[in-house]
C-alpha cells in the first residue's frame, strides 16, 4: 500500500539562493560604531522587503550602495548575516539539540526580521526560541518577556508563542500544586 508522502518540515532551511543573486556588493552599517557589513545586493534584497526596497527604490541607498541601521544591534545582524549565507542561525553544537543562543537574543532576531520584513529568518527564529526553551526546561527568561511584548505587534507569532507558553506553565503548574493537594488530604475527610 501506498503513502502519502509526509508534507516538507518547516525547520529545513530554504533551497539555496541561485548564482544570479551572488551579484554586487553593498554595505550596511550596523549600530553606533557603525560596523561595515558587505552583503551581496541580490541576496540581501531576495530575503527582505526593506533591503529591496532601499536598494532598489528611490533611496539615496539605491545611489550609494549602502544603508545605516544605526538603531539596530550588531550581535543580531551578524546572525541575521550567518543565516542568509548559511540558512542557519547558528552552527550545530556537538551537543544535538542544544541552542548556543539565548532566548534574549531570538527574541531580537525574530523583532528584527519583522522590522525588516524577513519572514524566513522569523520562522527560524521561532523554531530555535521553542528549542531553546526546551533546552532550558521550559524556563522562558523575566526579561525576554516584557522585550517580546514591547516590541512585537499584538498579532505577532512570538508573541502568541510566548503567551501560549505562559499558560501552559500556569495551568501544569497550578494542575500539580491542585493534585498535591489533593493527595495531601486524601483520608483526612470525615476522620475523627
Amino acid at each position: 500500500m501506498a503513502t502519502a508522502p509526509s508534507p516538507s518540515c518547516p525547520r529545513n532551511a530554504a533551497p539555496a539562493p541561485s548564482a544570479p543573486l551572488y551579484d554586487t556588493m553593498v554595505t550596511i552599517k550596523v549600530g553606533r560604531q557603525k560596523q561595515a557589513f558587505f552583503a551581496h545586493k541580490g541576496l540581501i534584497c531576495n530575503y527582505s522587503t526593506y533591503f529591496k526596497a532601499a536598494f532598489h527604490g528611490q533611496f539615496r541607498e539605491a545611489t550609494a550602495g549602502a544603508v545605516e541601521l544605526d538603531n539596530d544591534d550588531v550581535e543580531v545582524f551578524k546572525t541575521f548575516f550567518g543565516w542568509m549565507y548559511t540558512g542557519k542561525l547558528f552552527e550545530p553544537s556537538s551537543e544535538p539539540g542544544k541552542v548556543p543562543l539565548t532566548a534574549n537574543l531570538l527574541a531580537k532576531i525574530y523583532v528584527f526580521g519583522d522590522a525588516r520584513g524577513i519572514p524566513d529568518l522569523k520562522n527560524a527564529a521561532i523554531d530555535a526560541f521553542v528549542d531553546k526553551i526546551i533546552d532550558d526546561w521550559n524556563n522562558v527568561p523575566a526579561s525576554t518577556i516584557p522585550y517580546i511584548y514591547d516590541n512585537t505587534p499584538e498579532d505577532s507569532k512570538l508573541r502568541k508563542l510566548l503567551v501560549d507558553m505562559i499558560t501552559y506553565e500556569t495551568l501544569a503548574s497550578g494542575f500539580t500544586a491542585f493534585l498535591r493537594h489533593v493527595q495531601g488530604g486524601v483520608g483526612t475527610r470525615g476522620a475523627t
